[in-house]
């Protein structure tokens, strides 16, 4: 396993040549020749070894130069920026045999041209030029600026594929489709746009290569070649908003009040992909507009010049009171507009019952009905939430019929469901009055006048002469139709054919004659009731 010294070395690093004494130099060696292991042509950051060979003068090998050597290294070679450092053996002795001895442990990290210088402190010798190449690819280097603008696209200036030490790994060529990673959608719209796919040109993408990013923050660029494992990141991008665009309206309690209740909204002015437009940071006149209805009033402030900071206002004094309706708020500066989402707005706290009968306060004397409470705040909505009991004492107005009583239910705990109670056993006798019905508790409540119709006709009444000749025509009194408590039959309508029985006929000859096709409007005949009474006596018709 090649294995390199990880330092951070500013500059050029070389090696200068230490002072030391002669170990035994063989007579004759004039120069080493220096020789890396792969012909002075190597891989940044591979292991390889040096040959030294001890030449005479004229360019043979001194056999004779042998044993150990003290030598001293030193190179021109770079440190790559990256943080690695070169590798050469410390000075120290070197075994030759026949003039020759093989040095391990050089590692050369950064790509380029070098060479190494060896020495014993009497003879000495330089390598030729020795060719560094980059090793594979194992990571991106990309260049990006240190702000942009969401939705404005920007370049980056660099991207290329390098090697562990960060050298150019100049075999890595032709189209590759990256993946890229980081920075986020914009929270309206907008998804980032990059590159694709990118041509790479010995390690260095041709530009332009542009990027769009729609998320304000602070975000990096990550960029990985699918299946291969080179990637990168770029440095810190600061994403500003854009231009400002609308306003985003929101309550207090995030568009969910109370009836009642005053909230304040907060204005928010977005850029175009949702980021807080931050630069909107001074007065503006804003106006305000509600689809709110009253019950029986809502209040909005007047418009008015709140204060942004960083591109946010808030606005007190609102108050809706009509629950169950989802109204709706909107802003404008003339320029930017907004508009909250529908606000639910709930009932307040129970204050009174509403009390109403099963037939909105129309009913039919002597026909038992419900009475219906509901729990309601001071706006007149209805609790739907409120599920208890109540303790409920009835009183009302109602009149007594000569034959037939009114009745109500025995007071008591009355049980609600989702803010409603319904309670059976009333009934009303007299017609055309109007009484109101009272449920007393901690909290009270009053109905409205209630109507009370007549109901069906159950009898008809009917006037007649105390005293007739027999034989002469006369007239009854009007009929007049009855419900069962007395009250007129005021639904009795129209033709009727009518059966009339009571009166006999003559003892010789003769029969009573009475007018049995009769016409009633509101529950009285309004024919004429012609009649002829054919036996002297005592009779009732």
């Amino acid at each position: 396993m090649t294995m390199i010294h990880r330092l951070i070395v500013s500059g050029i690093c070389i090696l200068s040549l230490a002072a030391f004494s002669f170990v035994g130099v063989a007579q004759g060696a004039s120069y080493f020749q220096v020789v890396t292991q792969n012909g002075n042509t190597e891989t940044a950051g591979k292991d390889f070894f040096v040959t030294l060979v001890a030449r005479n003068a004229d360019g043979g090998t001194d056999t004779s130069y042998a044993e150990g050597h003290d030598i001293t290294w030193a190179t021109n070679a770079k440190s790559y920026p990256d943080g690695w450092t070169l590798r050469i053996p410390d000075s120290g002795v070197q075994s030759f045999e026949g003039g020759v001895a093989v040095c391990p442990n050089f590692t050369l990290p950064c790509a380029g041209t070098c060479t190494l210088f060896a020495s014993d402190g009497i003879i000495s010798g330089t390598s030729i030029t020795i060719t560094v190449n980059s090793g594979t690819a194992t990571q991106f280097k990309l260049a990006a600026p240190p702000t942009a603008m969401a939705g404005t696209a920007f370049s980056l200036s660099d991207l290329r594929a390098c090697d562990l030490y960060g050298n150019v790994a100049t075999d890595y060529h032709g189209d590759k489709v990256l993946n890229y990673s980081g920075p986020g959608n914009g929270s309206i719209t907008g998804s980032p746009k990059y590159p694709n796919p990118v041509t790479f040109d010995h390690g260095k993408a041709n530009l332009p290569l542009k990027v769009t990013l729609y998320r304000a923050e602070n975000t990096q660029i990550h960029i990985e070649a699918p299946g291969i494992g080179v990637k990168g990141d770029s440095s810190i991008i600061t994403v500003n908003p854009g231009t400002p665009h609308y306003f985003e309206v929101t309550t207090e309690n995030n568009q969910i009040e109370k009836a009642g209740t005053p909230f304040f909204i907060t204005i928010r002015a977005r850029d175009a992909y949702g980021n807080l437009a931050t630069g909107y940071d001074v007065d503006y006149p804003i106006a305000c507009t509600w689809t709110g209805t009253s019950s029986p009033s809502g209040t909005k402030p007047l418009d008015g010049t709140p204060t942004f900071t960083s591109g946010i206002a808030t606005i007190q004094g609102f108050t809706l009171t009509n629950a169950f309706e989802t109204p709706t708020i909107s802003v404008t500066d003339g320029t930017f507009y907004g508009i909250s989402g529908g606000i639910t707005v709930s009932p307040g706290t129970a204050t009174k019952f509403k009390v109403t009968t099963i037939h909105d306060n129309i009913e039919t004397a002597n026909t038992t009905f419900s009475v219906i409470l509901t729990c309601q705040d001071t706006y007149e909505n209805a609790l739907t939430n409120f599920n208890g009991s109540y303790s409920i004492d009835w009183q009302w107005t109602e009149n007594d019929m000569s034959r037939h009583s009114p009745s109500k239910p025995a007071n008591g705990t009355q049980s609600f469901t989702n803010g409603r109670a319904t309670i059976d056993g009333f009934t009303l006798t007299k017609a055309n009055e109007s009484p109101i019905i009272i449920a007393k508790s901690t909290i009270s409540g009053t109905s409205t006048s209630i109507i009370v119709k007549p109901g069906e006709a159950t009898t008809l009444t009917i006037k007649a002469p105390a005293e007739v000749n027999a034989g002469q025509a006369f007239l009854l009194s009007p009929i007049v139709a009855y419900d069962y408590c007395g009250n007129i039959a005021t639904a009795y309508q129209g033709p009727k054919t009518l059966n009339y029985t009571g009166a006999a006929n003559g003892p010789v000859s003769g029969t009573p004659n009475f007018t049995t096709h009769v016409n009633f409007s509101n529950g009285s005949s309004i024919s004429t009731l012609t009649t002829t009474l054919i036996r002297a006596g005592t009779c009732s018709i």
